[in-house]
């Protein structure tokens, strides 16, 4: 595993070196100038930077700002002398640029903490994989997009979701990618930015649901799926129209599905926005706040909008253990949502101490690395003789 420390001071990057010299698996990479730092990291993969605020050449805001407009995808670490007040304004920075940060710390930094932070990352295997380094920060044209979907390159991979009470498979959230044909597999920061921008993140809304439905006719009817949704989609007036067809015409039931709205798009509703929502709802489908707590929190919209399920983003469940103010921000969104009557989520669990934290919480839905990343679905069912035996998560294999 390859960590990048950035920090002026070369007295804390060896402090900080030593203490990880310790697990000795660690390749540890220290740099004192962040101009030096930000061109290693544009040519090379890590698994891991920890990066200082406060450096009198250039700050470490700076730095952030500078690795989202590489798209930079690996996870963050902030480690700063400044306090926790500035330390959380910078992760709430570095969270708008869109970067993967999973916790950030006062210094002095203790033993236990550092290693969490590193099994944070060990665990999360970040967004991308070093194979993947170079092609998921390549961009596409519009033409290349679409020429790869008329090629039927598109594929669905499902992330389990299971039942922190029964420990049972309860149901799967959906998630494109693109199997190109010479870059591999590529995720949807690599396609979907200029399909929003050129206004067809329909056709992948289309592609996506029509293989969703068309493998689920044989799985039994107690396995849910959940389909993320876009502002664009909700826009369209045909959008719930087209979903009733093809639901009819395979005989399938909405109450197989839900659909996860982000935060953000809540916030911004348009009438026929909210007009779509509403069908939705009538018509049996569930409904998903989804990374709730990152965006434009509007309580208003929580309550108004016949929510069925809010889902927890996995950057409050990295910071549950790590930090006390996200601690009791998470308690007060399970308990809100316990109170509306509303399914819990949380995604993006990593390690069993995560797992243990939400599940004492109240949680309802565990999904995570810790109990099944993406994958096609036949690798995740049981099948004998092609038929469906339920599927259980034992935790005790990871403990």
């Amino acid at each position: 595993m390859k960590i990048l420390l950035l920090d002026d001071n070369p007295l804390e990057t060896e402090i900080i070196k030593s203490k990880l010299n310790q697990y000795d698996f660690y390749e540890i990479l220290c740099f004192n100038h962040a101009s030096l730092a930000y061109e290693y990291l544009r040519h090379n993969f890590v698994d891991l930077v920890i990066i200082d605020l406060d450096m009198p050449e250039e700050d470490g805001l700076l730095v952030l700002s500078k690795l989202s407009a590489i798209n930079f995808e690996q996870p963050l670490c902030i480690l700063s002398g400044l306090g926790e007040d500035i330390i959380i304004l910078a992760e709430k920075v570095a969270r708008l640029y869109g970067l993967n940060i999973i916790c950030s710390n006062v210094k002095p930094i203790n033993d236990i903490a550092l290693k969490k932070v590193v099994e944070c990352a060990a665990k999360l295997k970040s967004k991308v994989d070093s194979n993947d380094f170079v092609s998921n920060i390549s961009s596409y044209s519009l033409k290349e997009i679409m020429s790869g979907i008329e090629r039927d390159e598109l594929i669905v991979h499902y992330q389990p979701q299971y039942s922190f009470n029964s420990k049972e498979l309860v149901s799967f959230e959906a998630l494109i990618r693109w199997d190109h044909s010479s870059d591999g597999l590529l995720y949807p920061k690599s396609f979907m930015p200029m399909l929003e921008k050129s206004g067809n993140t329909r056709v992948i809304f289309n592609a996506l649901f029509n293989m969703v439905t068309s493998k689920i006719a044989k799985y039994p009817s107690e396995l849910k799926f959940s389909i993320n949704i876009s502002s664009k989609d909700l826009s369209d007036e045909t959008f719930v129209g087209y979903i009733l067809d093809i639901l009819d015409s395979k005989k399938l039931s909405p109450d197989r599905f839900t659909f996860e709205i982000t935060e953000n798009i809540a916030y911004e509703l348009e009438p026929i926005m909210l007009q779509n929502i509403t069908r939705l709802k009538i018509n049996g489908f569930g409904l998903s706040i989804d990374d709730f707590g990152i965006g434009h929190s509007n309580l208003i919209n929580l309550v108004e909008i016949p929510f069925t399920e809010l889902k927890i983003d996995r950057r409050f469940v990295k910071n549950y253990l790590l930090c006390l103010k996200h601690k009791h921000a998470l308690e007060l969104s399970v308990s809100l949502a316990k109170k509306l009557g509303l399914i819990v989520v949380a995604e993006g669990i990593e390690v069993y101490e995560e797992y243990s934290a939400m599940k004492n919480l109240g949680v309802d839905i565990c999904q995570g690395y810790l109990t099944g990343k993406p994958d096609f679905i036949e690798n995740i069912l049981n099948f004998r003789e092609h038929c469906y035996t339920k599927t259980t998560f034992s935790i005790d294999k990871v403990r």
